[in-house]
C-alpha cells in the first residue's frame, strides 16, 4: 500500500471511534499498547464507517481485530480514505489488511489482505467455477449494480504483480460491465483476488464505475446495427492502420551491435491508440459505420535545411559560440563550471554552466539550481545557461538558460516556429530533413516538438510521450528567443526498407483475426460534470480481453497493440 501517497496528517493511530456505527475491540495486549501510543483518536467518518460495516459483513473474520483509520490518500488510478485492519494474532500491531473508501459515499474502492497462507497445492481443489462463483458473491454483496457485471478471464498470479496482487497462488477475476447483453466498454474495470483457500483478499475498481448508476433510458438499444460483415467493411474503409518506424527505448542501456546502430522497426500502429479514451482510436459508429475521432494534435510538415553550425560542439570554443549565439549575450562575463556525468545508458555526458550560484551549491549540484541565486546578484548576474553534450562525439543534448522568471505573454506561433526550426537547422548535419512539427503549448506558452520522417514515414519512440520529441524547443513569448531544448536525434538509427512492408489489408486481418471487432457501449464524456453519453460502437476487442489497467501517460503512439510490418505478427507490449 505504499503507492498510495497520503495527503493529510494521520488522524488517528489507536481503536477507531466509529460515530456509533461500528467499534472493534483490540485482540491483544501487543495492540492495545500500539493504539494507546497514539497522541488522539479521531473518529472515524460516517460514510467510511459503513463501508467498513459492509466489508466485514462480506468478510467476518475482520472482526477479530481493530481498526485503524488512516485517513485521506490518493494513489495511482484512485483517491479516498484509507483504513488498515490489525488482526488477532498480529504481535508487533502493524497492519498487514487494508482498504479504501470513497470519502464521500464510503464505497469500497480497493482492499488488500495478506493471503491465508495455504499451501499453494490447496489451489488444485479450487476450479475456476469456484473462483468465479466467489469472487462474484463478493462483487453483488457490495452493491447491487455489480449484478450488471459479468466474470471474464481468471488469471493465476505466480508472483507476477496483476490485478493489484502480487502474491503466490492467487487468482483475479476480472469483471466487466454489461447492458442489454452488450458490454461496457469502461476504461477500468473491477478485479476481486482469491487466494488458496477460497478467501476473498483483494478488490480493486479504479474509478469507481461499478457504484455509478446507469439510465437505461439514456442507452442506446442494439437493434438495427450494422451487421458484423459491414462492420468490418466500414473499419477497412476507415484505414484505422498507420504505417511507420518505431525506434527502440534509447534510455535503456544497449551493447554490441545495437548500441552502435540501433534498429527501427517497421510497424502498422493503430490511428488514435488502443487505450486512449473509452475506445480504440478506430472504433466505428455502430449505426452510421462513421469512425469515433479521438482529439489529437494535427502536426505540420515541416521541412529544414541542415546548416551543420552546431552539430558536434566537441570542443569548449564551439560551446561558447553556441552559449554567445543562445544568450545573445559575451557569456565569457560569468562563471564556467564544467563536470561530467556517466549515464545509466553507458554514455559520458559534459555539461558547461555559466552564471553565479550561491557559495554552498556544489559543481555537481548546478544543474538542479538553476534559477536559484545569490542574494548579492543583480540585473545581468541573475542568469544561468546549461549546455548539455555527450562528450564522445559532442552531439548537443540540452539546453537551457534560466533568469529566475517564467514569462508569459501572447505567444506569435509564426515566429516562435521559425526561431525552432532555426535552432534545429543549425544543429543538423548539412542536407534536408523533413519533419512533423507540434505544438505542445498555449496560448501564453510556446513549445514545438519535432519527430523525423524517413521515407515519407513518421518516426518515432517506443515509449514516447505525447510531451516528448526528436526536438523540444522551448520559445521565450516575450522575443522569440530560446530558452529550452531537449533532443534525442536518431541520425545513426538503422531503418529497414518501407518496400519490404506486407500490405495493409493484410495487416489488418492479422489484427481482426487477434483481437475481432465486437459490439460494445462507451461512454463519451467531455469534462466529469457533463452528462455522459453513450454511443453503441464496433471497437476491436483488444480492450475486453485483457486484465489491465489503462492508464499512464498520452503516448505519442500507442503500441500497446500493433502489427509487425515484416513479419505480420500481431504484438501486445503493455
Amino acid at each position: 500500500m505504499n503507492r498510495y501517497r497520503k495527503h493529510a496528517l494521520r488522524l488517528c493511530a489507536g481503536t477507531v471511534i466509529t460515530a456509533s456505527l461500528l467499534s472493534f475491540p483490540f485482540a491483544s495486549p501487543g495492540q492495545a499498547s500500539a493504539a494507546k501510543a497514539a497522541a488522539a483518536v479521531t473518529p472515524v467518518p460516517v460514510a467510511i464507517s459503513k463501508g467498513i460495516q459492509n466489508v466485514t459483513r462480506l468478510i467476518p473474520e475482520l472482526r477479530n481485530g481493530s481498526v485503524v483509520y488512516d485517513g485521506p490518500v490518493d494513489g495511482p488510478g484512485v483517491s479516498g480514505d484509507r483504513v488498515s485492519f490489525i488482526m488477532a494474532g498480529n504481535k508487533d500491531g502493524e497492519p498487514q489488511d487494508q482498504a479504501i473508501f470513497d470519502s464521500q459515499s464510503g464505497n469500497l474502492l480497493v482492499l488488500e489482505l495478506k493471503p491465508s497462507g495455504a499451501s499453494t497445492h490447496q489451489t488444485g481443489l479450487l476450479t475456476e467455477e469456484v473462483v468465479r462463483s466467489r469472487a462474484a458473491a463478493f462483487l453483488y454483496g457490495l452493491h447491487p449494480f455489480g449484478k450488471s457485471y459479468e466474470a471474464r478471464d481468471v488469471t493465476r498470479q505466480d508472483g507476477t504483480r496483476q490485478g493489484g496482487i502480487s502474491e503466490d497462488g492467487t487468482f483475479t477475476v476480472r469483471f466487466v460491465r454489461k447492458h442489454n447483453q452488450v458490454t461496457l466498454n469502461d476504461s477500468y474495470d473491477c478485479f476481486v483476488t482469491v487466494d488458496a483457500s477460497g478467501r476473498i483478499i483483494g478488490f480493486r475498481t479504479f474509478n469507481g464505475a461499478l457504484y455509478e448508476p446507469i439510465d437505461h433510458k439514456e442507452m442506446p438499444a442494439p437493434q438495427r446495427v450494422l451487421s458484423m460483415p459491414t462492420a468490418h467493411q466500414r473499419f477497412a474503409e476507415s484505414k484505422p492502420l498507420e504505417l511507420m518506424y518505431m525506434l527502440p527505448d534509447q534510455a535503456a542501456p544497449v551493447s554490441g551491435a545495437e548500441a552502435r546502430q540501433p534498429q527501427a522497426r517497421l510497424v502498422y500502429a493503430v490511428k488514435g491508440g488502443i487505450v486512449e479514451g473509452p475506445h480504440t482510436g478506430s472504433a466505428i459508429d455502430a449505426f452510421t459505420g462513421k469512425r469515433l475521432e479521438v482529439p489529437q494534435a494535427k502536426p505540420q510538415m515541416v521541412s529544414a535545411a541542415g546548416k551543420g553550425s552546431y552539430a558536434a560542439l566537441k570542443t569548449e570554443t564551439v560551446v561558447k559560440a553556441f552559449a554567445k549565439e543562445i544568450a545573445r549575450a559575451d557569456v565569457d562575463k560569468w562563471p564556467l563550471s564544467v563536470l561530467t556525468k556517466d549515464m545509466e545508458n553507458g554514455e559520458q555526458h559534459r555539461f558547461y554552466i555559466w552564471g553565479m550560484f550561491n557559495k554552498d551549491v556544489a559543481d555537481q549540484e548546478k544543474p538542479y539550481h538553476l534559477g536559484n541565486f545569490p542574494d548579492d546578484a543583480k540585473g545581468e548576474n541573475r542568469y544561468h545557461l546549461l549546455v548539455e553534450v555527450e562528450a564522445k562525439t559532442g552531439k548537443l543534448i540540452s539546453m537551457k538558460q534560466n533568469d529566475g522568471t517564467s514569462p508569459r505573454k501572447k505567444t506569435d506561433k509564426s515566429r516562435d516556429l521559425k526561431s525552432a526550426v532555426s535552432l534545429i537547422e543549425k544543429l543538423l548535419p548539412a542536407g534536408t530533413q523533413q519533419f512533423r512539427v507540434f505544438d505542445a503549448g498555449n496560448e501564453e506558452r510556446s513549445i514545438w516538438l519535432a519527430d523525423p520522417v524517413v521515407a515519407g514515414l513518421p518516426v518515432a519512440k517506443s515509449g514516447q510521450t505525447a510531451e516528448e520529441g526528436a526536438y523540444v524547443v522551448e520559445v521565450n513569448p516575450l522575443d522569440g528567443s530560446i530558452r529550452e531544448l531537449r533532443t534525442e536525434p536518431y541520425d545513426q538509427v538503422k531503418f529497414p526498407e518501407r518496400t519490404k512492408a506486407i500490405s495493409e489489408q493484410a495487416a489488418l486481418n492479422a489484427l481482426l483475426q487477434a483481437y475481432p471487432l465486437e459490439l460494445m457501449y462507451v461512454k463519451q464524456q467531455a469534462k466529469p460534470e457533463d452528462k455522459p453519453e453513450w454511443k453503441l460502437v464496433y471497437d476491436l476487442s483488444f480492450r475486453q480481453s485483457r486484465a489491465d489497467c489503462f492508464c499512464g501517460p498520452d503516448l505519442r503512439v500507442d503500441t500497446t497493440v500493433y502489427v509487425d510490418a515484416l513479419t505480420g505478427k500481431v504484438i501486445v507490449d503493455e
